[in-house]
């Protein structure tokens, strides 16, 4: 999301002859917001959403990116068995489990996990990949038949990105300083998410929109006034729309 890099990808630069130094990719930036002590870096309200997506009780988890370890804690508080996957372990602090360290643009991932697993949660991740598609192909040969994927990515399509673009010629979450200190590479709109889903052989994908800007007065009248605008000339195709659904959640089901 805004200001921060994902985990569980290795970082990638570039430089040109007459240009200043680019900073390297700052991994896992602060929100402010933490859950038992972990720090959480992704929007706010994002996973108590994938929790609630989390089916059925005490099933095996296989969590891509995992960050600090926020979200591997509530799924291990709520029961559920967890493998966290992160590139590095540095800045780890789930103290009950350790991650699998692997890199995600990695081709071949899901074969050094050895199993497939019936819930896969790959939460703001697919945005810092080098290819989108090759991910979800992935994401269905590490999910169990009958089980699910949950992906989340940055909403390019919602009423702020309308916003940046006529302002800025940039999308929400996807502008220069983005690319080049956050890692976000690869805009992903809801429909090439679902079509890259049911390529990839799930058989179905269902899409929904979550999250809410902090924004007050002028800026909010703005904001409510263009998702307003954007869900009327271009309605979601399914599922609901919370806050100014700043996040896309597709729910990747495999029979």
């Amino acid at each position: 999301m805004t200001g921060r890099a994902r985990p569980g990808v290795a970082p990638h630069r570039a430089t040109g002859e007459g240009r200043p130094p680019i900073p390297a990719v700052t991994h896992k930036l602060p929100t402010g917001r933490h859950y038992r002590g972990i720090p959480i870096h992704a929007a706010g309200g994002l996973h108590e959403h994938v929790m609630g997506l989390v089916r059925p009780p005490g099933c095996s988890v296989l969590e891509l990116a995992a960050g600090s370890g926020a979200m591997t804690q509530r799924l291990l508080d709520a029961g559920h068995e967890v493998t966290p996957v992160e590139l590095d372990d540095a800045t780890w602090a789930c103290s009950d489990t350790k991650p699998t360290l692997l890199d995600l643009n990695d081709p071949e991932w899901p074969r050094h996990l050895g199993r497939r697993f019936p819930v896969v949660v790959a939460m703001e991740v697919i945005e810092h990949l080098e290819n989108p598609r090759q991910f979800v192909r992935n994401l269905h040969a590490g999910t169990e038949p009958g089980g699910i994927s949950i992906v989340t990515t940055p909403n390019i399509c919602c009423g702020e990105s309308v916003n940046l673009l006529a302002r800025k010629g940039a999308l929400y979450c996807f502008d220069p300083n983005q690319y080049f200190q956050s890692g976000h590479i690869s805009p992903t709109p809801w429909w090439n998410l679902e079509q890259f889903g049911l390529e990839a052989g799930f058989s179905a994908v269902r899409i929904g929109f979550v999250g809410t800007l902090d924004k007050t007065g002028i800026k909010r009248a703005v904001i409510t006034a263009l998702n307003r605008i954007v869900r009327v000339l271009s309605p979601p195709p399914v599922g609901p729309v919370s806050g100014d659904g700043i996040v896309t959640v597709a729910v990747m089901e495999k029979t």
